[in-house]
């Protein structure tokens, strides 16, 4: 599995913001990372990954998806070339999404 190239992060007192290169491994690596952070996948909305592993990265282009549930929000922007994310969670939970997230990126 290629790591995802993060081109930009920051975060404000609410939220934190995430801009990927697309990445044909996109949505494997964020479906183990929410997993690993969350202990499951509902952050995504999906009750198995392998329909999101199934799509095309690339074809996604200028559209959104939002994620929401009692105590987050993901959202998620398909560019041309780049994923823009942005998590509102908890500040603990931020924290511990970012120090995983470290092993997938470069």
């Amino acid at each position: 599995m290629k790591k995802l190239r993060l081109k930009s992060i920051g975060n404000s007192d609410q939220f934190n913001f995430y801009i990927f290169e697309k990445n044909k491994d996109f949505f494997k690596i964020i479906i183990q990372l929410f997993t690993e952070v969350f202990g499951g996948n509902d952050y995504l909305g999906l009750e198995s990954g392998e329909n999101i592993q199934k799509l095309d990265i690339f074809k996604l282009k200028d559209k959104h998806e939002s994620l929401n549930g009692v105590d987050y929000r993901v959202d998620i922007f398909y560019g041309e070339k780049v994923v823009y994310m942005t998590l509102i969670i908890s500040l603990k939970l931020r924290k511990k999404f970012n120090k995983r997230l470290e092993k997938y990126i470069y």
